[in-house]
């Protein structure tokens, strides 16, 4: 057993510790929020665990503080709302033979929760012309990219983005996160480009006059973050 026995696997937020906890047969780290009165809740594992002669008994937990582990101080739900089994494993080790240590919440929806709690970010004040010009450019190319948006512009952005095409084209636009870009497309204006593009070709195999087709310029669909809302 180490000198000093290991805490409970929390992060704060807000000065309110979060549990790190599993589900049974589940991948994701959740967060778990304390109660407020005492012994109203759950425990951060479950009783038998500390039974050395039970099956599964993992001596990493003597690394824990036991007194800590079986406060039953936690809400029985995590913070997307689905019953959790234990702790997730912290920096002493497995509590259980199942586990890995894990000292970050993986959830999305907890993490969609947690964002909630955190003011929204200012958008940026060119958000809009952005926007504008991302609109414009799927309605005549068909889609359209956003590279190195920030993280906390990026809800706002493709928010803003939806409104402009459905006000320009008519139709809904939808956005992806991919990497390091954001992707823009509408399948109306991708058919109509399809189209328009098909019968350019048709006039091009028609007169061309051997010199080719000029090369597509990706400056009018592709749009650097920093460049417009540096």
């Amino acid at each position: 057993m180490s000198a000093v026995p290991c805490g409970l696997n929390t992060i704060v937020v807000h000065d309110e510790p979060l549990l790190l906890t599993e589900t049974v047969g589940g991948l994701a780290m959740h967060l778990t929020h304390g109660q407020h009165e005492a012994d109203a809740g759950q425990a951060a594992i479950p009783d038998e665990w500390f039974v050395a002669t039970r099956p599964g008994w993992e001596t990493n937990i003597d690394d824990y503080n036991r007194e800590l582990l079986l406060e039953r101080r936690w809400s029985t739900r995590t913070l997307c709302g689905i019953a959790w089994q234990a702790m997730a494993a912290g920096e002493a080790g497995p509590l259980h033979p199942w586990q890995d240590i894990a000292l970050a919440p993986t959830c999305r929806r907890c993490l969609t929760s947690l964002d909630r709690q955190f003011a929204a970010p200012t958008p940026n004040d060119r958000i809009g012309l952005l926007a504008l010009l991302i609109a414009q450019a799927v309605e005549e190319h068909g889609s359209a990219e956003v590279l190195d948006v920030h993280g906390d512009q990026l809800s706002a952005l493709r928010a803003v983005i939806r409104q402009q095409v459905l006000v320009r084209l008519g139709h809904r636009g939808r956005t992806w996160f991919v990497a390091d870009r954001l992707l823009v497309t509408c399948d109306a204006a991708t058919e109509q480009v399809r189209l328009a593009k098909a019968h350019e070709l048709m006039r091009y195999m028609h007169f061309a006059d051997g010199a080719g087709t000029p090369p597509e310029n990706d400056a009018e669909w592709r749009f650097r973050w920093s460049a417009w809302c540096s």
